[in-house]
């Protein structure tokens, strides 16, 4: 089980796949199981090695209890240790929520050490806490937790409940803290920048709004998703995320997708079409990354159903 050590915590990855490193550094109370679990690792290493990484506080990494260890700058830190333990000196990054955050925090405080960026759910403006959370009641906490992104806990599949409630309570609490803002780093991004959220997310507009201040970036919605299912919901995400990182000189190899984003000196806003999200929702594996490509997702029944992927743009910039 490898890990890597920065400062004494040690945090465990793993590496899948051949090809340009990937990142995927999930949100809080997750790990990186969730992955695999929602679709993504199957589509992604047979055209990236991916490097999963367990946050602090989360899954097989060191858990410490005090609020202090879990500073941005110490978040940003671990990836650099798996990076270095890897001796890569670059890869792309792919945060969700919390991971988000850190990826804003790598273009702060590592920016050389990413390539590109792909950040769902998280946005740079910091955030205040009214409370502190109560980890000695850690169903009501988590309900809370759950709540506050548009979700009854109750109503959760028993795999996801499981989910949530697989944590160590008290740094899940240490690690909830008030974000400062990081919006001057903003137009120093030279990285290019893949962002989205859920409509129904309670920051989506924040989102929107990141992504015009940044050179090189595009923005795409997903209409009637909130927090957590923007991520469980790999179908909608990854035909888009391939295509911007086929634009990258070490991409996937050319017979994946067709054509390019325009990523250069340019925003793009893009909204997923709602008939593509009223579509049932099949399960990720068995998906060739053609079909992810189109739109088709294979279900392990061996049927298929197709998804359009057309979208209206509107262009900011040059």
């Amino acid at each position: 089980m490898p890990h890597a050590t920065n400062q004494g915590i040690r945090i465990h990855y793993r590496v899948e796949g051949e090809g340009p490193a990937l990142i995927l550094q999930h949100g809080m109370t997750w790990s990186m199981e969730g992955w695999a679990r929602h679709g993504y690792v199957d589509v992604l290493k047979p055209y990236y090695r991916l490097v999963l990484v367990d946050a602090r506080g989360h899954g097989k990494s060191d858990k410490p209890h005090q609020a202090s260890a879990y500073e941005l700058s110490l978040h940003v830190g671990d990836i650099v240790a798996v990076l270095d333990a890897l001796d890569l000196p670059s890869a792309h990054f792919w945060g969700y929520s919390m991971g988000g955050w850190i990826g804003f925090g790598l273009a702060k405080y590592a920016p050389e050490r990413a390539r590109r960026l792909i950040l769902g759910g998280a946005h740079p403006y910091g955030r205040s806490l009214p409370e502190r959370l109560d980890a000695s009641d850690t169903k009501t906490m988590v309900k809370k937790m759950v709540r506050g992104h548009g979700m009854d806990f109750d109503t959760l599949s028993a795999d996801k409940q499981a989910e949530f409630l697989d944590n160590d309570f008290l740094a899940i609490a240490a690690a909830r803290n008030a974000r400062p803002s990081l919006q001057e780093v903003l137009p120093t991004m030279a990285m290019p920048g893949f962002l989205y959220r859920g409509e129904l997310d309670g920051s989506f507009a924040d989102s929107q709004r990141c992504a015009k201040e940044i050179p090189h970036a595009m923005f795409i919605s997903c209409p009637q998703l909130n927090h957590p299912e923007t991520f469980y919901r790999s179908d909608i995400v990854l035909p888009r995320v391939m295509k911007f990182l086929q634009s990258d000189t070490q991409g996937p190899p050319a017979h994946y997708g067709h054509g390019r984003h325009k990523c250069s000196g340019s925003i793009e806003i893009a909204r997923i079409p709602r008939r593509t999200l009223h579509s049932s929702r099949p399960r990720a594996r068995g998906r060739s990354l053609a079909a992810a490509h189109r739109g088709v997702i294979r279900h392990v029944t061996g049927k298929c159903r197709s998804f359009p992927v057309k979208s209206e743009r509107t262009w900011y910039g040059s």
